[in-house]
């Protein structure tokens, strides 16, 4: 989650085109325990503050049939129409967003 948290910080611009989303599987059934699980690195790594991005909770296993999740947590970049753009560890969303930074410096 930390680095998840500082890229949300470091391409703060580009919010309009993108969300980082986290996905926990079906083993949290409910947002109280989600919290409860979450409140330690919360507190080490954001200041107690809730996370800047959405974590959200899949327990039917949809999102995880839809969107073709493979591991969890699993992190993902959607546009703004929900389309996925990029799966998988931070790095892997970090290139992805240094591309997104790069176009829109471009037409910027």
């Amino acid at each position: 989650m930390p680095r998840l948290i500082r890229l949300h910080e470091r391409y703060r611009a580009l919010h309009d085109r993108f969300a980082i989303v986290a996905i926990h599987n079906a083993e949290v059934k409910t947002l109280a325990e989600l919290d409860r699980r979450t409140a330690a690195a919360r507190a080490r790594f954001w200041g107690g503050k809730p996370l800047p991005f959405p974590l959200l909770l899949d327990d039917d296993s949809l999102t995880y049939t839809e969107y073709g999740v493979s591991m969890f947590p699993t992190f993902m970049l959607v546009d703004p129409a929900g389309k996925v753009v990029e799966r998988g560890d931070p790095e892997r969303l970090e290139a992805e967003l240094k591309k997104l930074q790069a176009a829109s410096e471009k037409s910027g």
